[in-house]
């Protein structure tokens, strides 16, 4: 048993998936002038209902600070930011921003679907064990 060739053929299937999600979703994304950072950003605000701080967004999303910041830039039409006090305001979508994140879970999951059909039963069962055993908090000495 090699764990370091299974964590290379985990690595290797992850970020090869994710290019063919990203290059599918991509291309659904294009005609609302979206790229898949942006399109991801709305879904996870889309998520939070009640709304999302920016520091909770980046670290749901796995990015620093000014990345969202940045990336907010250019959602204004999506994107209503609440004050809630002083110190904090929240992220929600506007109506706008709704329409499209409903237009988006049917895209994701589209898109999802493709890349999954793409890998092999192998694949695809050993990728379920590890994202399983990751959930779980389980990581083996």
């Amino acid at each position: 048993y090699d764990k370091m060739a299974d964590a290379e053929h985990f690595i290797t299937l992850a970020l090869e998936s994710w290019r063919r999600f990203s290059a599918d979703f991509g291309e659904k994304m294009q005609p609302y002038g979206l790229t898949v950072a942006q399109a991801l950003m709305i879904r996870e605000i889309g998520i939070h209902k009640s709304g999302i701080s920016k520091i909770d967004l980046a670290k749901v999303m796995g990015v620093n600070r000014s990345m969202i910041t940045n990336t907010l830039k250019n959602l204004g039409d999506y994107i209503v930011l609440t004050a809630v006090d002083k110190r904090k305001s929240l992220l929600t979508l506007s109506a706008e921003g709704k329409a499209l994140y409903s237009k988006m879970t049917r895209l994701i999951s589209e898109a999802a679907t493709a890349t999954v059909e793409a890998l092999s039963e192998e694949d695809l069962e050993a990728l379920k064990n590890i994202v399983s055993k990751m959930k779980n908090g389980y990581v083996q000495p």
